[in-house]
């Protein structure tokens, strides 16, 4: 009888492992949990060469739309931490639970740290060239030039790493660039140092965000304004500092969505600018551009004062606010 009842057991659970995720299925347009589109139901077979195509489309657009597939992914990531593993190739685990960004597509910033992946001669020849001949013509537009180089997160915190990943070599990519641009007339801003010596003044990046936080971003700011400074009229240069902030929790960063746990591994003592500090103000003459182009944000401030134009990464949409207050005009 118990072997006849278990087997009835394993029969029906096998039953309802099937009938579960066809009857539960999602019919969501993007996952808000993995920050994706997610892929849309294919047009049916129309001919010969759709029909043979159609069971494999099928079957990507069911892995991303059978029931309980969120439930199942988010139990499979914590599984993994729990075992000390990322989920993901893109996420690595480092000490004290901080994550750190890893997608070799994107930089290879593993080996980048590890020093193992360093620029040629050539590479380094062709970034100075490029920047001289780009700081010359803008010196004869009379446009004020600097570049900007923001540091990762384990730059600024490498106690953090795990340490089995050993550092190998004698320079990163970024003090092989620093280097090659000395005696160069290029006007670099290398934000290491000051961030650096603002570590002792609270977490300036996020543990599950490869971006600094308001603090790193307004430290950075202060920075790039004094240097910025040194080259252009700059009145009024508001200097921010810790007691500028308060401290609260958030739901975790860009690292922990991919590893589909943002709602799980918060972000505790995040320190946010006091409202009310900074008040720029969208241009609304260039909504139309913006929606164009989403990368473009555009704001306006003083009533008197330079424009900037800014070339930018994801950095820079925390950075935006502490730059934009001392322009009239910035465009990103």
């Amino acid at each position: 009888m118990t072997i006849r009842l278990f087997d009835k057991v394993l029969i029906v659970s096998f039953l309802l492992g099937l009938i579960l995720p066809l009857s539960t299925i999602r019919l969501e347009q993007t996952s808000a949990l993995e920050k994706r589109s997610l892929i849309p139901f294919p047009d049916l077979p129309r001919n010969l060469n759709q029909l043979t195509a159609f069971p494999s489309i099928f079957e990507k657009w069911f892995d991303d739309h059978f029931g309980c597939r969120h439930r199942l992914v988010q139990a499979y990531h914590l599984m993994s931490l729990a075992l000390g593993i990322s989920g993901s190739p893109r996420v690595l685990l480092g000490k004290d639970d901080w994550l750190f960004y890893t997608d070799p597509k994107d930089g290879n910033n593993l080996e980048d740290y590890r020093r193992t992946d360093p620029l040629t001669q050539d590479e380094l020849k062709r970034w100075r060239l490029v920047l001289e001949i780009k700081s010359a013509w803008l010196k004869r537009q009379g446009i004020t030039y600097l570049f900007i180089v923001v540091p990762n997160k384990q730059t600024i915190y490498p106690e953090y790493y795990p340490s089995r990943v050993r550092i190998l070599g004698s320079q990163s990519r970024l003090d092989q660039f620093m280097e090659a641009l000395k005696g160069s007339n290029v006007p670099v801003l290398d934000l290491r140092e000051p961030l650096y010596r603002a570590k002792r003044l609270g977490r300036l990046y996020h543990k599950t965000d490869s971006h600094w936080n308001d603090l790193g971003a307004a430290l950075a700011g202060n920075a790039i304004l004094e240097r910025l400074s040194c080259l252009i009229p700059i009145t009024d240069r508001r200097h921010l500092g810790v007691q500028d902030f308060s401290w609260t929790s958030t739901k975790g960063g860009d690292l922990a969505q991919m590893l589909s746990l943002s709602g799980i591994l918060r972000e505790m003592q995040v320190p946010v600018i006091r409202p009310g500090l900074l008040g720029c103000s969208d241009h609304p003459e260039d909504n139309i551009l913006e929606a164009e182009d989403p990368e473009l944000v555009i704001t306006t401030c003083r009533s008197q004062g330079k424009s900037a134009l800014i070339f930018r990464d994801s950095f820079f949409t925390r950075l935006r606010p502490f730059v934009s207050e001392h322009f009239t005009r910035a465009v990103y």
